[in-house]
């Protein structure tokens, strides 16, 4: 399991790597101008913004570090501000909370619906993602959920909250 935490790792790296670095070129001395790397208020983007400076930095290029901005609107708000050049982000939340689009199930057309949407509102681009997935489940013994199939399903009424 250690080897495949690794192995995504190392390709994650050089993913983004080359993303950054396509992004970043545009045939200038890069080194010159710092880019600025931001990142949300909590650990999972503390660690990816970080592992984007040292990424950035080993390819030579001269980083400053804005970590833990806040929430999804401050940070979209540095970067549509300039004050960062670039920040993790989920494509689900790029969707939903910034572009306040409708919720998708299929996940390469919630990345491209982002994309076109970042770059047409925005003038940004994403870049490709990750090859790890954050996406939330629910885990159970298979005892418990043995027991929940045996049980009869939960009779649910909804009601307009102004109803008796």
């Amino acid at each position: 399991m250690k080897r495949l935490h690794r192995l995504l790792l190392l390709s994650f790296l050089a993913l983004l790597t080359v993303g950054i670095l396509i992004a970043c070129a545009n045939g200038q001395n890069n080194t010159q101008t710092a880019i600025k790397v931001g990142s949300k208020d909590f650990t999972e983007q503390f660690i990816v913004g970080e592992m984007y400076a040292l990424t950035l930095e080993q390819a030579g290029f001269t980083v400053e570090r804005k970590l833990n901005l806040g929430g999804t609107p401050v940070a979209q708000a540095a970067l549509e501000n300039a004050e960062i050049d670039l920040y993790p982000e989920y494509t689900g939340t790029g969707l939903l909370t910034v572009l306040k689009l409708p919720a998708l199930s299929n996940p390469q057309e919630v990345l491209q619906t982002v994309s076109r949407g970042y770059q047409q509102k925005y003038n940004l681009t994403w870049l490709d993602p990750a090859p790890m997935n954050n996406t939330q489940a629910l885990a159970m013994t298979e005892a418990g959920a043995k027991n929940l199939r045996s049980e009869p399903s939960p009779k649910w009424s909804l009601k307009p909250m102004n109803s008796p």
